[in-house]
C-alpha cells in the first residue's frame, strides 16, 4: 500500500479545459490480481489503464467533505461519471460528456496506480489540505488515471471555494 505521509498537495491552475466522453466500463481502481502478484484494473474497455487517460467525477457528501478525518468507508463508493479523454468538444450521441474546466484545484498524484483505499487515504489529504487552508472544499472530487512516461499516475483534483477572492494570492484577484 501506498504511503502518503509527505504528499505533495498543490493549486494546480488548469490553463485549458480538459474534455472526457463517457466510458461506463471504466473502473477508478486497480485490484489485487487473482492467484498471482500485481494489481489489475478491471474493466472489459480495450486500454482501460494501460495507455488510455480517464475520469472519475464523485460527489462526495457535505457532512464528509467538511471533516478533518472523515470516515474512510463508502467516502468513495461510486462515481456519478466515468469517461475517456477527447479533444472533441462534439458528444457522441447517448454518451454524455464532462469538461474539466479551466480553473484552480487542489491537486496530488503518485506515480502508480491506486486501489479504493489508497485512493480514498489520498483525497482525505486533499481535503485535509483544504481544511487547513481554511479553504471550504466542494463536493466536486475527481481522480484522473493516466499513463506517462510508462508508468500508471493516480491524480486527485479537488475544487473548492475561496472565501475571499480579493485577498487570494494565488489567483491574483
Amino acid at each position: 500500500m501506498a504511503s502518503f505521509e509527505n504528499l505533495d498537495v498543490v493549486r494546480l491552475y488548469l490553463r485549458a479545459p480538459l474534455l472526457y466522453v463517457e466510458e461506463k466500463e471504466a473502473f477508478p481502481f486497480v485490484r489485487p490480481a487473482a492467484g498471482r502478484p500485481g494489481r489489475i484494473f478491471p474493466s472489459r474497455a480495450e486500454d482501460n489503464g494501460a495507455q488510455g487517460e480517464y475520469i472519475f467525477h464523485f460527489e462526495i457528501e457535505e457532512k464528509r467533505g467538511n471533516v478533518i478525518d472523515p470516515n474512510p468507508a463508502g467516502y468513495l463508493e461510486c462515481p456519478v461519471f466515468s469517461g475517456r479523454r477527447t479533444e472533441s468538444r462534439e458528444t457522441v450521441p447517448g454518451r454524455p460528456g464532462l469538461e474539466l474546466s479551466e480553473g484552480v484545484y487542489f491537486f496530488a498524484q503518485a506515480r502508480e496506480a491506486l486501489d479504493r483505499e489508497e485512493c480514498t487515504l489520498m483525497a482525505i489529504e486533499v481535503q485535509r489540505e483544504l481544511l487547513w487552508q481554511r479553504l471550504p472544499p466542494r463536493k466536486d472530487l475527481f481522480i484522473r488515471r493516466l499513463f506517462e512516461h510508462g508508468k500508471h499516475v493516480t491524480q486527485i483534483w479537488r475544487t473548492f471555494t475561496v472565501r475571499d477572492a480579493k485577498t487570494d494570492l494565488l489567483t491574483g484577484s
